[in-house]
This record gives C-alpha cells, structure tokens and sequence, in this order.
C-alpha cells in the first residue's frame, strides 16, 4: 500500500474519531438541554463518559497510586481487598498486582450502569452505596483508593467519610485519594484570559478547572448550574473565546452540559484538606504528574493517626 493511501485511511479514521466525538457531545447537550434541573452525576459530562483530564486521571495518575499501594497489598498477608471510591474506568482498570482483589462502591445505578466494567485479570466487583455507610465489615481492606471522590461530597460530609474510611481499614493501610485543590491565593478571569490568547489550554477541559477554581465561593464551593451563567456572562461570544484558544467551537458548548445543574463541588486548600482529615488521618505524601494543571489535582496519601481507633469506634 502506498505511504499516500495509508496517510489518507489515518487522516480518515482521525476524522471519523473526531466526528463521533462530537456527535456524543451534541446528544450529551441535548440531555443536559432538556432535562430538568438535577444533581444526578449521571447527566454530567463524567456520567456521560465525556470527561477528560485532568477531570478524569490519567495514566500518569494511576501509576502514583499504584506506587503508593503496592506496599500494602503485597505485605498485608491476606487482606488484600480495595475499596475503589466511585467506579472512575482509569481506576477500576488499572494494572492491578497479583492477589489484588477490587471492590467499587458508587450511589449512583445510572452512573454504575455507564461506566462500570469488570477487570479483565483480578476479582472485582461493584456495590451501590453511599461512601458515608460502606457495605464492609470493620479492619477489612488493604486499601481505599478514589479519584474526585471528596470533591463531590459537601464539606459537612468529609468527617463522615473520613470516618467510615477509618472503620474499614486494616491496620497499617493506607487511604489514597487523587484530589483538586485550590491554590492559597484565589486567581482571576484576567490570569485565565491571558493564558487563552496563548493558547496554553489544549481544550476545554483545564480551563474549566481553572474557571471553577477562579469561581467557587470563598470556601471552595461551587455549584455548576451557577458556573456556566458566570461563563456565559465572562464569555459571550463562544466564536470568539473558541477562536482566540484554537478550539472547535464544540469546545465551549461543553460548558452547556452543566446547564441547570445542581451538582455542587467543594474544593479545599490542601491544608483545609489536612484539617478535615484530622483527627482520624494525617497527610504523608502529596504527590503529582507532570500534566498541565497536575499540581491542581495532586495524589494525596492519608494515614490513620494514633487517635484513629478511639475515634472511629
């Protein structure tokens, strides 16, 4: 075969690719469009399967956590059993070692329904139920492991998780969440205006990182129905963000899949973080990838405190 007609049938299925993406996206719009207002993640850009990272983790990211849990598999003996919080694809299907077994745990049927697939080389299985009341008995996983997880959950409830966390685990495990946390000191809509005539984002999805961390409240919340009618009012001509960034103007109809949303994400400082987590769990390693935006979303190992087995009884 010529080297033309090859370059042809790559630049062919390059395209096709690009087309079904963004027929996806426009079916996505088209639910976000009409569907009442809702907290249901199942209607979000994740629940849709449409979210890329750093919303979603990347290779990079599951080799950190990887690295931070081998330890504890291979030199827990027998309890050898991970709680994935949530059933977020690059998790469920990382490479997990020999004698690994996973169980996910999401409240969300529609979201397990979408986006949950079996290991293909290590037992595995799914539950649904709330992070707050883990379907396990106490002391008996090797790990818990999440990506996201605390950012969806209200601040009130993070002492309920980091205590269900702590009731579950065996001793000497470790609980390792990748994180988003927001900066010490807020940035604003100019610092993200500039860095958009550079062109610095390769598409929309860590300048909406950018945008929310910008947005939020004081405290770090933000509810996302809010955050696209402050995008529409900071960008009002989409053709022209969507020609200044080098971005098909798919690109910013993304926003619009957040349209009505009641969804509300929380984004703590790392050191909020690490005050939330006491007195159970204490911060070890703060680790991160090398992606854009990586140190936004940083891969956190908590480590149960000496207080842990008072207080989690």
């Amino acid at each position: 075969m010529s080297t033309e007609r090859k370059a042809d049938r790559g630049s062919n299925a390059t395209n096709q690719s690009k087309h079904a993406e963004r027929r996806s996206i426009r079916a996505a719009l088209t639910v976000a469009t009409n569907s009442p207002a809702s907290n249901d993640w199942s209607k979000s850009a994740l629940g849709l399967g449409l979210a890329r990272p750093p919303w979603t983790p990347c290779a990079e990211d599951g080799d950190l956590l990887l690295d931070a849990l081998r330890p504890h598999l291979t030199d827990s003996g027998a309890v050898s059993l991970v709680a994935l919080l949530g059933v977020t694809p690059a998790l469920t299907q990382l490479g997990w070692p020999d004698g690994a077994r996973v169980l996910a745990v999401d409240a969300s049927p529609a979201i397990i329904r979408s986006q949950w697939r079996a290991h293909p080389t290590v037992p595995s299985a799914v539950t649904c139920a709330r992070w707050q009341a883990l379907p396990l008995p106490d002391k008996s996983v090797a790990a818990v492991a999440g990506d996201g997880s605390l950012n969806t959950l209200a601040y009130t409830a993070y002492q309920d998780l980091f205590r269900e966390v702590a009731r579950v685990l065996a001793p000497e495990s470790v609980f390792i969440l990748r994180c988003f946390v927001r900066p010490d000191t807020r940035g604003d809509v100019e610092d993200i205006t500039r860095d958009v005539a550079k062109q610095a984002f390769p598409n929309s999805a860590p300048f909406r990182l950018r945008l929310c961390m910008t947005l939020c409240e004081a405290d770090g919340t933000l509810v996302l129905g809010t955050l696209l009618e402050r995008f529409n009012g900071l960008f009002p001509d989409r053709a022209k963000l969507a020609s200044l960034a080098d971005w098909p103007i798919d690109e910013v109809d993304r926003f619009d899949m957040d349209r009505d949303s009641k969804i509300q994400l929380t984004f703590p400082t790392l050191s909020e973080l690490a005050a939330h987590a006491e007195p159970l769990f204490a911060i070890r390693e703060v680790r991160h990838g090398s992606y854009d935006l990586a140190e936004l979303c940083p891969t956190i190992t908590f480590v149960p405190s000496q207080s842990r087995q008072r207080l989690a009884r």
